[in-house]
């Protein structure tokens, strides 16, 4: 064994001993299976890590990223180690992006800094100035014309075919922004302990009628004043802002929802499948595409087809995950409409949104029908780090 390769074996049972990884699991698996690969010179491919790791015989499709999510993982737990714990000796373990095998590597020192040319002379301090005046103008100039970019691209969006509805309508428009209830939980009916998020408790009504069915709780649970919004609201605002330059809507919550306010207005929701709250029932639940056993999980119930989300393999990672996203467009119980913009996840509905404001997307080419009362369809949307790369229309029911 080369001096390397044993300076990578004692390393390997350093951090083995240190239990890191992991002391036991899959991650400290795919570290010991690395480990003895990389030290015989013979680093695995994708497909042999599936089997001999994760006990599959193949891998189901291309979309499948449990290796690359599982060798992030490794790869950060690595980084953050030495980050914590720098070597004495400078060298380390990683993980090489874009491969399997683990190699020894140590810091690169700077290099030393070179001294200046006796002699050399600074250029004249105009000619700086002038790099500076015309650097400035231009950064100018360029955010003129980005403004004025968006502002036409804001006003063509109810143009288009999926927004024609919304348009024409002189019903006023609310914005219902997909929250979630947070409540906590007391010692001793003072001291708040940890905060809960209950799909069954969606707001602070939601938590009395609890406490009055549950006396025993009383003083264990409690409101705390506290909601929370979807990251992905806020990109889903933005994207749709001509709605909001030309409909001047109210913004509620949908914890916050009252019956009344379902009959008042039209209703635009902007927020994941698990935030819909009392809208779930009305819209989705006498749709074609539902929420399935998790919120994760959407049924298209016409083609009997189950889509799940992925977005839980790609937390806090660079992987590629399929997210999922519902449209849809149904009448309201005193003749309004209600818009739906639901993703599973973040990505999907940061997706949607680019979607249905995209001239050239295939809803919009549809033209007939897409935007009009009792239209639903089904986005499928290869996210990243809550942002869309590709967005593909699975079905509607204009099919």
């Amino acid at each position: 064994m080369t001096d390397d390769k044993q300076d990578l074996a004692s390393e390997i049972e350093r951090l083995r001993s240190a239990g890191i990884p992991a002391k036991s699991g899959r991650l400290a698996d795919l570290f010991d299976y690395l480990a003895k690969r990389s030290l015989e010179d013979d680093p695995p491919k994708e497909a042999e890590i599936y089997a001999d790791v994760f006990g599959r015989n193949e891998i189901a499709d291309d979309g499948d990223s449990t290796v690359r999510v599982y060798v992030h993982r490794l790869r950060k737990k690595l980084e953050d180690y030495y980050l914590r714990q720098p070597p004495e000796t400078g060298r380390q373990i990683t993980l090489p992006r874009g491969e399997y095998r683990l190699t020894f590597e140590g810091d690169t020192a700077p290099d030393a800094e070179t001294p200046p040319t006796p002699g050399r002379k600074s250029k004249p301090s105009f000619v700086l100035m002038g790099l500076i005046v015309g650097l400035l103008f231009l950064n100018i100039l360029g955010w003129g014309l980005f403004a004025a970019h968006t502002n036409s691209k804001a006003s063509e969006t109810l143009d288009l075919p999926v927004w024609s509805e919304l348009r024409d309508s002189d019903r006023p428009l609310t914005i219902v922004l997909g929250d979630y209830y947070i409540f906590g939980e007391f010692e001793d009916g003072l001291f708040l302990k940890r905060l809960i998020r209950d799909f069954d408790i969606d707001s602070r009504a939601d938590l009395e009628a609890k406490l009055e069915g549950e006396p025993e709780l009383d003083g264990v649970f409690g409101d705390v004043a506290l909601e929370y919004l979807p990251v992905s609201s806020a990109f889903a605002l933005n994207t749709l802002k001509a709605i909001l330059i030309e409909k001047s809507p109210r913004i509620v919550q949908a914890s916050q929802l009252q019956p009344e306010d379902l009959k008042c207005c039209d209703l635009l929701y902007l927020g994941l499948t698990s935030g819909l709250g009392s809208l779930e029932d009305l819209i989705l639940r006498q749709g074609r595409f539902q929420t399935g056993a998790t919120y994760d999980e959407v049924v298209d119930t016409q083609a009997d087809k189950t889509y799940t989300s992925e977005a839980f393999l790609g937390a806090g990672s660079d992987v590629t995950y399929r997210d999922y996203a519902i449209f849809s467009a149904t009448q309201g119980p005193s003749g309004n409409t209600i818009w739906v913009l639901a993703g599973t996840r973040d990505a999907g509905l940061v997706g949607l949104a680019e979607v249905l404001t995209d001239p050239a997307s295939q809803i919009n080419q549809k033209s007939d029908g897409v935007g009009d009362t009792g239209y639903a369809a089904l986005y499928e949307i290869a996210g990243q780090r809550h942002l869309n790369l590709r967005s593909r229309l699975v079905a509607d029911t204009l099919e």
